[in-house]
């Protein structure tokens, strides 16, 4: 091979090497539509859309009702009837007007029935408001069984203050009962309700 056919092998080599990168530019039509082609759609995750952390919450006084619990957290996730062991309800914790709100207290082989709720964290909160935490209640954490499980350890207000000789108002009590009632809790443990509200 002579020398010009050398150098124009060269230049023909170079010339292929220069359409390769000008095949691989941005700028090149061809390689525009390889960049633009929509890639795979991936599942977006909102930022703090992660799933809501859940609590149990004992309901044993007028919360028991249903329509006034949603009113109050806005959404019910789980409801289940359950028992206190060892705890009896009183009426004994003043509220507006110089009636009284239900509370419990230690009574060794009494039984306190309500309703387990599981709720999101944040409509404790709400219920705090409602129940007067801290100053009217406080909110602490007990084991609870619901019928046919096991104990939970769940969230139960309790009266900051307590009085003798306080009686619920009729509108009050009703509520209670209605929740009692709509759960199908013991007939024998709505007469104590009743009992215990001076109502029996």
């Amino acid at each position: 091979m002579g020398e010009g056919e050398i150098e124009s092998a060269k230049l023909f080599q170079l010339m292929q090497v220069q359409r390769g990168f000008d095949l691989l530019s941005p700028c090149n039509p061809d390689t525009m539509k390889v960049h633009s082609a929509p890639a795979q759609s991936v599942p977006f995750i909102e930022k703090g859309a992660m799933a809501s952390r859940t609590v149990w919450h004992f309901a044993y006084g007028s919360n028991m009702n249903r329509a006034q619990m949603l009113a109050r957290t806005g959404k019910i996730l789980e409801e289940h009837n359950a028992s206190l062991p060892n705890y009896e309800v009183r009426f004994n914790k003043k509220v507006r007007g110089g009636t009284a709100g239900a509370n419990i207290q230690p009574a060794s082989g009494k039984t306190v029935h309500g309703v387990l709720y599981k709720v999101e964290e944040g409509s404790m909160r709400s219920l705090d408001r409602y129940e007067g935490v801290p100053d009217h209640y406080r909110r602490i954490e007990v084991q609870v069984t619901p019928e046919g499980g096991q104990p939970v350890p769940a969230q139960i207000y309790i009266a900051q203050k307590v009085e003798k000789g306080l009686r619920p108002s009729s509108q009050y009590l009703q509520a209670m009962l209605d929740g009692a009632g709509e759960h199908n809790l013991p007939a024998s443990y709505i007469g104590e309700i009743k009992s215990a509200a001076g109502a029996a």
